[in-house]
């Protein structure tokens, strides 16, 4: 937490889903909630946080991405320690190294873009990892409490609450009713908050759906879709790894490696099926059951090391391993590159914007001048700028403001304007471009 914190001294901002949920944490304590419109979906965990944070006011966004990056950074504690409990140093330090460099530039994934922007996957891994740990340490109900966490994150999580119970159950019933009730309340954040705030049952559930890109949505196999970015996202050294540590592992180590092979090839093939029957299978959602993946992948190879007889062959192999995943891995430094400047850009992006919003008058000035508009990504942003209660567009508005900007690896200006729009230019500040036409004010 102490490293996340000081991380703040950088340039550093939230990006779309993070900044909704602190919009939604924001009404909840002024009894105002709305999750109804377009945007993300509910996530019950970052609004609970997010609620409790809300009363910082301006601080909130800095306390949510501290918690958000120290999630992010516990989850390599967290993969490190498994691999090195099992099968050694060299197994936790290629599990850090494949979960931090593992990205693919093309589908905006990487931990490190998560972990910049206060997305809540690093938080999801390590929660993920916490439930493989509490396992390891005999404590079964922490098991469930993490897989809780996770399911308050991603739903289909919730379905392994039911299977550790079912699987260890039977040597203590008590944990049937754990399970029954973190599922129960599960499901109740899911869905009561968001049925209050939209009055849909099933709001987040539509909404997602509505999320679907056009070209997924039309696609005869979506989920065989799902299978190819996997295969894309999956470095070779990752399943190497993985195969090496089903064929090496004995005893209690076997049965680990099979029960997180076990979850994260389960949760992998969940995400498939939801996206056949509809849902948005981004790669973001690969994530978590990924770096389960490399800690397996670790574990492989860190077995294979410490199998080969005499110390001297033993730190050779280790070297040439060690070799072979660093040449991999290099070829992802590009992407890393990527995700560090996509971050600054909207960190950037962000500052500029509120400086902006105080050189125009102020959050009064602008909302009284009429309606509001911005890039489909700035949209929770500058509705956190202009105050409780603002409402702003993704496109351009006849009458009001237009805040206009070119998002990062973008060459056009959005929202997009025509010249016949009566618009006028009212700033020019960084990379936006302000443009009014205000309303006429009523004579008393």
């Amino acid at each position: 937490m102490a490293l996340a914190a000081l991380s703040l001294l950088w340039s550093h901002t939230l990006t779309y889903d993070p900044w909704s949920w602190l919009l939604w944490g924001r009404e909840i304590i002024h009894g105002t909630l709305s999750t109804a419109g377009g945007g993300t979906s509910w996530k019950p965990l970052p609004v609970i946080v997010d609620t409790v944070l809300a009363p910082f006011g301006g601080a909130a966004p800095d306390l949510w991405l501290i918690l958000a990056r120290t999630g992010a950074l516990m989850a390599l504690v967290l993969a490190f320690w498994l691999g090195q409990r099992v099968a050694g140093a060299l197994a936790g330090g290629l599990a850090v190294a494949w979960i931090v460099l593992g990205s693919h530039v093309g589908f905006a994934f990487g931990w490190y873009g998560f972990y910049a922007a206060g997305w809540s996957e690093g938080m999801l891994t390590a929660f993920a990892l916490a439930a493989f740990a509490a396992h390891l340490g005999g404590r079964p109900r922490g098991v469930l409490l993490a897989w809780f966490a996770v399911a308050l994150i991603r739903p289909e999580a919730a379905a392994f609450i039911v299977l550790y119970a079912a699987l260890t159950g039977r040597r203590d019933r008590a944990l049937w009713v754990w399970a029954a009730g973190l599922v129960i309340a599960a499901a109740v954040l899911w869905i009561a908050p968001d049925y209050l705030g939209s009055g849909h049952l099933l709001a987040g559930s539509s909404r997602a759906l509505d999320e679907v890109p056009p070209s997924i949505r039309h696609s005869n196999d979506p989920g065989l879709r799902d299978v190819a970015l996997m295969r894309d996202l999956i470095a070779l050294p990752v399943l190497a790894g993985v195969v090496a540590a089903l064929l090496l592992a004995r005893d209690q180590t076997r049965r680990l490696v099979a029960v997180m092979l076990g979850v994260a090839v389960g949760w992998l093939a969940v995400i498939a099926i939801m996206t056949q029957a509809g849902y948005p299978g981004v790669p973001r959602f690969f994530f978590a059951p990924i770096a389960v993946l490399c800690v397996v992948a670790g574990i492989g190879w860190g077995d294979l090391s410490r199998r080969v007889p005499g110390r001297v062959p033993r730190l050779a192999v280790g070297a040439l391993i060690v070799a072979v995943n660093v040449v991999f891995l290099a070829g992802h430094l590009g992407d890393l590159r990527h995700q560090r400047q996509a971050a600054v850009y909207e960190a950037s992006l962000n500052g500029e914007l509120g400086t902006a919003v105080q050189r125009l008058g102020g959050a009064g000035s602008i909302r009284r001048c009429g309606a509001v508009a911005t890039t489909p990504l700035e949209v929770p942003v500058l509705k956190w700028d202009l105050g409780l209660g603002a409402r702003v567009a993704d496109r351009a508005v006849a009458t009001g403001t237009v805040f206009q900007a070119t998002v990062f690896a973008q060459h056009v200006r959005l929202p997009r304007l025509h010249h016949d729009d009566g618009l006028r230019l009212a700033l020019a500040f960084g990379r936006w471009r302000v443009y009014q036409r205000c309303r006429p004010r009523s004579v008393l």
